[in-house]
């Protein structure tokens, strides 16, 4: 039986698009590739895939309805796209501040000095014509000249470029130019063979992030980038974090087909932006976490979130760009930076990588703050590593004005602490329309400075407008409805800060965790690493007021930038540091934090401002002790 299909109208673009009768409006949202908010990963209680129904018979599910729109909203025809499905033919309106678009990706980072030597090499051979009285066949003379320059490796030729050999030097008056590639230590492979054509070797370092991609286009001779772009990642459509597209990947193989289908699309989209020729791309090198690079290369994700949480692989050979369907030279390589576990990735490598965190006597700790947080603590002699489940609340997801770091979100706040008025920055500087990770830790540590926030999360009552009753106890005023590009109040609930708390708290007993593996404090530590966007945009004395960063000295306190783009970077541009993150990765001893006592206990005790342990956070004790900070 063949089902009814039903039109969906998507304004304002006059998008039209067909799907079964009785499924949802984001279903024909996904299937025009409109990718809505879905932190709460499609279960209605995050409130964020808002659309406005202008016509057409729709049915809601679910119990989030009433509880997120008030009745006046409800009859105009608001609903959430996850939780409507569509009965009839429908116009349905979306508004811009449901759309995951025109985020802030994070490209620079900071510098790392290496020597340059590419794993892949271009060789013009001047190759000696037969002789009668030689037995040496074409492949013979022609691997005697390139032995001369890779004399300690194995050197291989495929047999498609064999085939054309005889042909190619003949043409050439035995002069070629050759393509090599390192596969592994000690092995190199003939990558391409052709007339002599003198062009620059050009490769890519890629960032595959949940959220976001980054691209560097490079000079592998010099390291020169020659261009850079970004795009959000489409799998978001099927699901904003890493969890829900295992689910949706592992259900059948057609959907892991499409879920890297639309990785590739995007990365595929970005390379023709670039102002070269695609052709003349030869190497590749790609950093992401280890669900993402399963994706990437259509393997079955589906074992990582189950116990006892066992990735396919940690460490890959070379592929073929073509067999991945990149569109750039058919006989490029590319390179995956290897993972470590489940949840710490070839990302993590990558920030190693760039830190050198590996290569210091003293100790340091990295750590990436995100909806599953990793951290790194360790030195030259040895490595601990172990992934926090945070929970999306700093990237705008469980918050009720929450967002990415997009435009219109409020990233930079502070207050006076007397009126509690705020002054703030916005992405895009138009109205705001929510706020994001750094400014709602800002907003967190400037109502505790003012002694209106108690260490449990509690806001205060003391006449002062802004601190208000609301629908589920008492909530902080940031802006009114006429001063934001919704038109609705923008506020902080006890709610809200709840669940700040809860993630704060993990990363913090994280943090704990592994310096008591070595009975270590903050104090034995050298740095203090931040990696990734939104890592980069926090404010130190903000960040530690509220217990998300050590309270140590500032300058300890460094922030690498988006470290999984530079470590990906520093790979393509360097063998001897492919080698070293082989290396790295293998010397890494994972903690596994899911079923770990201890850990639980320190994330009860963390999840408070800054932490139920003062004596954590000496500088924060003091302002305690002075019940705050007045003007």
């Amino acid at each position: 039986m063949v089902d009814k299909m039903v039109s969906v109208i998507f304004q304002p673009n006059n998008q039209s698009i067909e799907i079964p009768l009785g499924e949802t409006i984001l279903t024909a949202a996904k299937k025009a590739g409109i990718i809505l908010n879905i932190p709460c990963g499609e279960h209605g209680k995050c409130g964020k895939c808002v659309v406005l129904v202008l016509s057409g018979k729709i049915t809601k599910k679910g119990i989030f309805h009433e509880k997120i729109f008030t009745q006046e909203e409800l009859d105009q025809g608001y609903c959430l796209a996850c939780q409507t499905k569509v009965k009839g033919n429908a116009k349905v309106y979306v508004p811009n501040e449901s759309i995951v678009t025109n985020q802030k990706i994070l490209v620079k980072c900071v510098g790392s000095e290496i020597k340059i030597n590419p794993s892949i090499k271009q060789i013009i051979v001047n190759i000696a014509p037969p002789k009668n009285y030689s037995n040496l066949s074409d492949m013979d003379r022609l691997l005697a000249e390139l032995n001369k320059h890779y004399s300690e490796s194995k050197i291989s030729i495929p047999f498609a470029l064999l085939q054309k050999l005889p042909q190619l030097l003949r043409e050439n008056n035995w002069k070629v130019e050759v393509t090599l590639e390192s596969i592994v230590q000690g092995f190199v492979e003939v990558s391409e063979i052709s007339k002599v054509k003198n062009q620059e070797l050009l490769g890519l370092a890629i960032d595959i992030g949940t959220t976001t991609i980054a691209i560097n286009l490079l000079k592998l001779s010099t390291g020169e980038i020659i261009d850079t772009t970004t795009a959000i990642n489409s799998q978001m459509i099927y699901g904003e974090d890493v969890i829900t597209r295992i689910h949706f990947a592992s259900s059948s193989e057609q959907n892991l087909k499409k879920i890297q289908e639309l990785l590739i699309n995007d990365i595929n989209n970005l390379i023709k932006g670039f102002s070269v020729d695609s052709n003349d791309i030869k190497a590749v090198s790609i950093s992401g976490n280890t669900v993402m690079s399963h994706l990437l290369l259509k393997v079955n994700p589906s074992y990582i979130w189950k116990e006892p949480y066992t990735p396919v692989f940690r460490h890959l050979p070379k592929i073929k760009a073509s067999k991945l369907g990149l569109n750039i030279a058919s006989s490029a390589f590319v390179y995956i930076l290897p993972c470590v576990s489940s949840y710490v990735g070839g990302d993590i490598v990558s920030n190693m990588l760039l830190s050198e965190l590996h290569l210091k006597e003293k100790p340091s700790m990295l750590v990436d703050i995100g909806t599953n947080g990793e951290i790194v603590l360790g030195c030259s002699s040895w490595i601990l590593s172990c992934s926090v489940p945070a929970g999306p609340a700093l990237e705008g997801a469980e918050v009720q004005c929450g967002m990415r770091a997009a435009v219109g979100a409020i990233e930079k706040v502070s207050l006076d602490y007397l009126s509690l008025d705020p002054v703030f920055s916005v992405i895009g500087e138009g109205k705001p329309t929510g706020i994001c990770g750094s400014g709602l830790v800002d907003i967190l540590a400037e109502l505790f400075r003012a002694n209106v926030l108690t260490k449990a999360g509690r806001l205060k009552m003391g006449g002062n407008r802004r601190i208000r009753k609301g629908e589920h106890g008492l909530e902080y005023l940031l802006l009114e409805g006429s001063e934001t590009q919704t038109g609705k109040d923008i506020i902080l609930t006890e709610y809200d800060i709840s669940n700040l708390l809860k993630t704060k708290g993990a990363f913090y007993a994280g943090y704990l965790i592994l310096l008591k593996s070595f009975g270590l404090s903050f104090d034995d530590l050298d740095s203090f690493y931040v990696s990734g966007g939104f890592g980069n945009n926090l404010n130190i004395k903000a960040s530690i007021t509220i217990g998300l960063f050590p309270d140590i000295p500032h300058e300890r306190i460094k922030f690498l930038g988006n470290g999984s783009l530079g470590g990906a970077r520093i790979a393509l541009l360097s063998r001897e540091k492919q080698i070293e993150a082989e290396e790295l990765s293998r010397t890494v001893t994972n903690i596994e934090l899911s079923n770990n006592y201890e850990f639980m206990d320190e994330y009860t005790l963390a999840s408070f401002i800054p932490h139920t342990n003062l004596e954590l956070f000496p500088t924060i004790e003091l302002l305690v002790k002075k019940g705050g900070i007045k003007n």
